[in-house]
Parts: C-alpha cells; sequence; structure tokens
C-alpha cells in the first residue's frame, strides 16, 4: 500500500511541477480579492480529486490489467495523438485568424471570414 501511495503522489507531482492555465488564473484573480487564490486552491484540489481519487481506487482494485492490455494502449495512444493535432491545428488557425483581422480590420466581417478560411 505504501508503494501504491508514493507511486500516486509522485504522479500528481507531474502536474504540480508544470504551472499552466490554473497559475495564470489565480495569479490574476488573486489581485482582484484577497480571498480569490484560497477559492481556487479549493476548486483545484476538489477538481483533482473528482477526477485522481476514482482512478486510484480502479488500479488498487485490479484496472491495471485492463491498462497493460496492447489495444487499449494503442487506441489511446492515436486519440491523444489526434486530440494534440488538432489542438496544434486550432492553435495555428487562432494565430492567422489573428493576423487577417489585424490586416484587414474595418472591411467587414465577410471578409475577413473569407480570408481566415478560404485565403
Amino acid at each position: 500500500m505504501g508503494i501504491f501511495l508514493l507511486q500516486a503522489v509522485l504522479i500528481s507531482l507531474t502536474g504540480v511541477m508544470a504551472p499552466g492555465p490554473i497559475t495564470a488564473v489565480t495569479i490574476a484573480k488573486g489581485s482582484e480579492s484577497k480571498h480569490a487564490g484560497a477559492w481556487i486552491a479549493i476548486g483545484h484540489g476538489v477538481g483533482h480529486g473528482v477526477v485522481e481519487f476514482p482512478l486510484m481506487v480502479l488500479i488498487f482494485y485490479g484496472f491495471t490489467k485492463w491498462l497493460k492490455c496492447k489495444g487499449l494502449q494503442i487506441g489511446v495512444g492515436l486519440a491523444g495523438g489526434v486530440l494534440l493535432l488538432l489542438l496544434g491545428l486550432s492553435m495555428f488557425q487562432a494565430v492567422r485568424m489573428d493576423v487577417v483581422r489585424h490586416r484587414y480590420k474595418g472591411w467587414g466581417w465577410l471578409v475577413v471570414y473569407y480570408c481566415c478560411y478560404w485565403g
């Protein structure tokens, strides 16, 4: 049981060591209210608990044999890869839309739409 808890702590620690949007929101909202950081921290902890605790219980009670299945690993890997590609493409599209909107500012929404998607 001790090794399992150590693994859970180490896995959770990887999320803590890579700051992201939650850190940015905490810093931004912290300047608005002195209690904002505490509420965000509580929400963050509860959100992690809702996802991670059932997952830890499933792994502890034998779900690992399903996770070792090659087909599932390949499926999850392919789904994750497709998701990352879609997210990357949407980021490029968002940058392109910002550039086009700036370049064609004042031209009207139809021209901007055409240039963003077809130009």
